[in-house]
């Protein structure tokens, strides 16, 4: 899994230097003001609400990625980066002022602990950092673009911009590349348990039919998006929620491959609920907002362009 380990790090070092240069010149890294310190989780049943639980879920299966496979055996160093990211899903389930910004130091801060417990060399922790803050801004960025409730200072134009822009980029290397790579292939890498290494298998006609309809859904979902999201471009009765629904599905069977391939484990119902959630949920807040916002015939000032905290 060598090659494929290469071109996702490549792609993810791209979008990084793409992120980087959206957050400083363009004001995504602002804080939220005149809100609380914290708020109580919400506990209605809203696109709102369930877009903040899903987020909190994506970042606890990101946290799974770090634990053993048995329980017992978990050491420091692992205690440590569990329940660091896991403070750093409370800071935005909860809701916490300025969260957001608090995301990055604290990633640093988890990758060095890991330097001094012996854990990772200098190379690796700069490596670490790079990656899940790349990780962390789509993470919480794209529900933020997505809806007003969560403060970011910007204009809607703006924000659609860069809410098509971010969603196509995680939806590519969170599993479409893979499902069109598999989908072609007719078979897959994955990891053998007995073995405890990475395998090539060929697919059966369960896992292929849920790898062309996952790939399927990529692409018709991303086409939409940016057309009909991004550039406007009517489409009959199809609408950007719907684009975001695709995408949902498509992760959703990317997750049920990996159940039928490697067997179930925490992070595939955490995947395909949350990161499903963060597919669709920001598209919807955003749109139907917008079409809220028209049909109540009230004018709203859009934010300066250049808004900074």
């Amino acid at each position: 899994m060598a090659h494929e380990s290469t071109k996702i790090v490549n792609l993810w070092v791209l979008s990084a230097r793409l992120l980087l240069k959206l957050q400083v010149e363009r004001n995504i890294l602002v804080p939220m003001e005149n809100l609380p310190a914290w708020q109580r989780p919400p506990n209605e049943m809203n696109a709102f609400s369930l877009m903040l639980y899903a987020q909190f879920g994506i970042i606890a299966a990101i946290a799974t990625w770090f634990l053993p496979d048995e329980i017992s055996e978990i050491g420091v160093a692992s205690s440590v980066l569990v329940v660091g990211l896991l403070g750093i899903g409370f800071l935005q389930l909860l809701q916490v002022k300025n969260g957001r910004i608090m995301t990055y130091p604290i990633i640093a801060l988890l990758a060095l602990s890991w330097v001094a417990l012996g854990e990772f060399g200098l190379e690796d922790a700069v490596f670490v950092v790079i990656f899940m803050s790349v990780l962390f801004s789509f993470v919480l960025y794209i529900p933020a673009l997505g809806f007003d409730e969560f403060g970011l200072k910007m204009s809607r134009p703006r924000r659609k911009l860069l809410l098509v822009l971010m969603l196509t980029v995680f939806a590519t290397l969170w599993f479409g590349l893979d499902a069109i790579e598999f989908a072609v292939a007719g078979e897959a890498e994955v990891w053998d348990e007995e073995l405890d290494e990475d395998i090539m298998v060929e697919l059966s006609t369960a896992e292929f039919g849920a790898m062309a309809a996952a790939a399927a859904l990529y692409v018709v979902g991303i086409i939409v998006l940016i057309l009909s999201g991004g550039f406007g471009v009517r489409l009959g009765p199809i609408m950007p929620e719907q684009a975001g629904l695709a995408l949902a599905l498509g992760n959703g069977l990317m997750g049920v491959f990996w159940f039928l391939t490697e067997g179930f484990y925490l992070e595939v119902p955490l995947n395909i609920i949350a990161v499903g959630g963060m597919m669709f949920l920001p598209v919807l807040g955003f749109f139907r907002q917008g079409e809220e916002g028209s049909q109540g015939g009230v004018a709203v000032a859009p934010a300066p362009e250049d808004a900074s905290a």
